[in-house]
């Protein structure tokens, strides 16, 4: 591939040719360190999982790829770094919204949670907190997946397991072959059917 541009070999990874894409991975994965390098200091500071954030990266680099397009887009350096840049900051925004979430919504132990004056901590001591009363009940769960799932359709489903898999909706994305605002829309729709589940008492 050394006598071809890449912009031709990027058409061919386009086009699930996988040593194509290997080349182009390989030849562009380093602007991943460069870039992570560029913010290693907020990084730092929300003490980041790096190795976490480097596979969103390349998943990222993976995107960058399978969206350019050489008659719209400036160089595809400039286009991926832009797309991984993107993808940084998007997850030090995350990450740092988590982490006020946690630190403004703390709450005691002592406080109310019902009308009958129970505190949070008889709730945590109780039984449905208990890991072996969890493990006890791992049939509950597998049932419970298996409910909602007949209440997904096909695209839902495999979006619903890939979240059960621990795949992110930009990597769910990647895989299903779908834009990112169409997996958030499915992951939303899931939510909503979750909800109406319980709100039915579906799931006692």
């Amino acid at each position: 591939m050394i006598d071809i541009c890449d912009n031709e070999i990027i058409y061919m990874a386009q086009e699930q040719n996988d040593d194509a894409l290997e080349y182009i991975l390989k030849k562009y994965k380093y602007l991943i360190d460069v870039l992570m390098f560029k913010y290693n200091f907020k990084l730092s500071n929300i003490k980041a999982d790096l190795k976490e954030l480097y596979n969103l990266c390349y998943f990222s680099l993976i995107e960058a790829i399978n969206k350019y397009d050489c008659k719209k887009e400036a160089s595809f350096l400039t286009f991926a770094s832009l797309i991984i840049k993107r993808q940084i900051i998007r997850y030090i925004n995350k990450l740092q919204t988590y982490k006020n979430i946690i630190n403004t919504n703390t709450i005691s132990y002592d406080c109310m949670c019902d009308a009958n004056d129970n505190k949070l901590f008889s709730f945590i001591n109780s039984n449905n907190y208990d890991p072996s009363y969890l493990i006890q009940n791992c049939e509950g769960i597998k049932n419970l997946n298996d409910l909602i799932r007949k209440y997904l359709s096909n695209f839902e489903e495999k979006v619903y397991i890939y979240l059960l898999e621990g795949y992110n909706y930009v990597q769910i994305a990647i895989l299903l072959k779908k834009t990112n605002k169409q997996i958030d829309n499915a992951i939303q729709r899931i939510r909503r059917k979750i909800k109406l589940l319980i709100y039915e008492n579906k799931l006692n």
